[in-house]
């Protein structure tokens, strides 16, 4: 692909979406596993209700201080989250 060019940047779209997919399923599967409410997870996770709506339903990404959190809390490695591990 041409740097730059809008074939290239469709491409790059369509991986970063599926890979934001990727994330909120796995959230949602480690968030099952834990057997607590999101209200919960959020409070001891200390990330804002807000934020993991929008994890949980709308695909995004967390930034790198509440993907530790995140990662901390339901006890999951930042790879397996992310999609970059099975």
């Amino acid at each position: 692909c041409l740097v730059g060019s809008e074939m290239c940047i469709r491409d790059r779209r369509k991986r970063m979406k599926q890979r934001d997919k990727e994330f909120t399923e796995r959230l949602r599967e480690a968030v099952f596993n834990t057997d607590k409410s999101i209200n919960r997870i959020c409070k001891e996770a200390k990330i804002a209700n807000s934020l993991m709506a929008f994890y949980l339903n709308d695909g995004m990404l967390p930034n790198t201080a509440n993907l530790k959190r995140l990662c901390q809390y339901l006890n999951v490695s930042a790879d397996w989250l992310l999609g970059l591990e099975e």
